[in-house]
């Protein structure tokens, strides 16, 4: 194992993969650790994404991370009248829902391919 990185990131999440993976296109040498043995798992929160957010970011999902797709919200007024916002009123409510689990390995994987390092069952204990 190599001993030698520019950066070193803890927690190979989503924050982690994507800083990793843009590091790494630029030049860094990066490792990222993770103290589970299964990356995305077990699940945490955050399933729903924003289509603006994706679309910002320029992932491109595997469509194995896709669980559905939200096009628009039904909200429900407290005397029980429904209000429908479509795509375009909806904003952040219109996005992706993912498989988080696949989705954080997509991630790591991209990491791994732009030069990143990955080693789990590591924590970190001290700077």
């Amino acid at each position: 194992m190599k001993r030698d990185y520019d950066i070193v990131i803890v927690g190979a999440g989503p924050a982690g993969s994507m800083t990793a993976k843009w590091a790494a296109k630029n030049g860094a040498r990066v490792l990222m650790v993770e103290k589970r043995q299964e990356i995305g798992s077990p699940v945490r929160c955050g399933e729903g994404i924003s289509r603006a957010w994706h679309d910002s970011v320029g992932l491109k999902l595997d469509k194995k991370s896709l669980a559905w797709e939200v096009k628009g919200a039904k909200l429900v007024a407290p005397n029980g009248t429904p209000f429908y916002l479509g795509e375009k009123m909806a904003g952040n409510e219109v996005g992706i829902v993912i498989d988080r689990v696949f989705f954080d390995k997509q991630l790591a994987r991209e990491a791994i391919k732009a030069g990143a390092d990955l080693q789990l069952k590591t924590s970190a204990t001290k700077l």
